[in-house]
């Protein structure tokens, strides 16, 4: 990967023991590669999409995807007719280059 050099988020998946395993050991059965810099000019997925459903019911689902957040997690949300129910969560992880800084 010509870009590893240069890019400043590049993650080593290979020097760290559960990411390999995870990730790298696993890219045969899947074709997941995640060991790229998502800067690469090849990389063309989409950094927002969006989607809304009606349902037969009259019911509707709305949901929306940002690859580009600066925090991973979710929100979701049921509106109702007796009110709404709101659950939200935020993952407290983030690695940048090896387990050493991880958290």
């Amino acid at each position: 990967m010509p870009e590893k050099e240069e890019c400043t988020f590049v993650l080593d998946l290979a020097r760290n023991k559960s990411f390999k395993e995870l990730h790298l050991d696993n890219e045969k059965y899947d074709g997941y590669f995640c060991d790229q810099c998502v800067f690469r000019r090849d990389i063309d997925i989409e950094d927002t999409m969006n989607v809304i459903v009606k349902y037969n019911t009259g019911a509707t689902l709305s949901s929306s995807l940002n690859t580009f957040n600066a925090w991973e997690g979710y929100h979701i949300a049921f509106n109702g007719t007796k009110g709404r129910l709101k659950y939200g969560i935020q993952e407290e992880v983030s690695v940048f280059g090896d387990e050493a800084n991880a958290r």
